[in-house]
This record gives structure tokens, C-alpha cells and sequence, in this order.
């Protein structure tokens, strides 16, 4: 766990000095219509339902019969949430401080509201990811011939290692890889930028958040308009 707020101040004057991978209903209950009566003989033809048994039928499919007298009505089926993952508000310990959202733990995460609306950082995540990282780890996250799968990465990736591996890179070598993660410590177009890529990457890993350009989003908090203006010296 990180203080907050202490990201875009030690990328700034790390800049100079400091050495990514870019890791980075339920269908309404009807009541089943009565079994129809055996033939016996008279009335109706046998395997016929009689006109009495018929009109008890519901009179569409899908549809609720009236309850019997006395008989509680039938609890209509919950909600289902949209695709593409919770909101915040349902993920246990996850708050919204100024637009940006944290886990109980203090980390930056993501927020996709059932209608698909995404936070700030989830959609500047994306775009700063296929500025700076796709060549290597493919659209999306989803890894190429020559890097790992970062949606992959990041289910099981903490925070904290994910900042230690695009600052200061990591060389994975075994019997038939030798993979080199360079160090991002003094690009500030991925510094700065830091904790939009994981928690972009983190809705991708985790959040179900769907591959393409979030079609809808949260406005820039002012928040992530001053601490960009500090780190790139605007």
C-alpha cells in the first residue's frame, strides 16, 4: 500500500534520475398449466384438454397467473448487473475520493458502472496504454510473441510490484525464455501515467472490462488535471 497522492510528486523528481512490464431473471415464473384429464370415454376426444382445463391455461407464455386467494404473490426475480463488471459501490471497501477510486488497501482500482460508464483513469489507461505499451504487449493486454499477457499479469499482480517492474524493469530467464522488461523510471509519458495503466489493466484483468475504446466515462476529475500539470511541468 502506497500514501496517496505521492505518485505524481516522486515521478516528478525521480525524472532525472530514477532507472513498465509494461505490465501492466430470471424468466418470470408462470404457473405450470394443469395436467389435462384422462379421457374418459365422453366429452372431450382422448389426449384433448377440455375447454374448462384450457381456459385455466396462463393465456400467454411467460405470463404470471393470478395468485390463488390467499396466496402471496411471486417475488419478482433480482436485477441482474450489467456485463463488464461491478460498480464500485458494490465492491466491498472500494471508495470514490475526488473521482478516483481506491480499494480497502489504499490502491488506485477501477470503476465500471452497469450502464458500462467507466472512471477517468480506466479510459486514460486505455489510451496511454496503446501510446506506450502495445507494441510490445499487444492490443489490449492480451500479449504478443514477444511479451506477456498483462491481463494475465494482473490477476495476480499487486500494486506495488507492478510500479517496481516499469520503473526499474526485470530480466526473466529460464530454460526457453529469456524475456527483458525494460525500465520506464524517466519516460514521463508512462510515469506519470503510472496508475492509469494499472488500473486500466486491472479492469481488464479482473473487472471484465470489454477490449476496445470505452464507448462511455466518467469526466476528468480536476484532481487528475493538477497532478498531470505537475508531473509533465505543465
Amino acid at each position: 500500500m502506497l500514501l496517496r497522492g505521492m505518485i505524481p510528486t516522486a515521478v516528478a523528481l525521480a525524472l532525472g534520475s530514477a532507472s513498465f512490464v509494461s505490465v501492466a431473471g430470471a424468466q418470470a415464473q408462470g404457473t405450470t398449466p394443469p395436467a389435462a384429464p384422462e379421457a374418459s370415454g365422453t366429452g372431450s376426444a382422448a389426449g384433448q384438454v377440455p375447454p374448462a382445463a384450457a381456459e385455466q391455461a396462463p393465456a400467454a407464455a411467460g405470463q404470471q397467473q393470478a395468485p390463488a386467494p390467499g396466496q402471496a404473490p411471486a417475488a419478482a426475480a433480482p436485477a441482474q448487473p450489467a456485463a463488464g463488471g461491478q460498480a464500485a459501490a458494490a465492491r466491498e471497501g472500494v471508495t470514490n475520493e475526488d473521482g478516483k477510486y481506491y480499494t480497502a488497501d489504499g490502491d488506485p482500482t477501477y470503476n465500471i458502472a452497469e450502464d458500462g460508464t467507466v472512471d477517468w483513469y480506466t479510459f486514460s489507461g486505455f489510451r496511454r496504454y496503446h501510446a506506450e505499451c502495445h507494441v510490445c504487449h499487444g492490443p489490449e493486454g492480451l500479449g504478443s510473441s514477444y511479451a506477456p499477457s498483462l491481463v494475465n499479469s494482473l490477476k495476480t499482480m499487486e500494486y506495488s510490484t507492478f510500479l517496481e517492474v516499469v520503473t526499474n524493469g526485470r530480466l526473466h530467464v529460464d530454460a526457453s525464455n529469456q524475456n527483458v522488461m525494460p525500465a520506464f523510471g524517466t519516460n514521463p509519458n508512462v510515469m506519470c501515467y503510472i496508475d492509469d495503466l494499472y488500473i486500466y489493466l486491472e479492469a481488464r484483468a479482473k473487472g471484465g472490462l470489454k477490449p476496445g475504446r470505452p464507448a462511455k466515462r466518467e469526466d476528468k476529475p480536476e484532481a487528475a488535471i493538477e497532478a498531470e500539470n505537475a508531473c509533465m511541468g505543465g
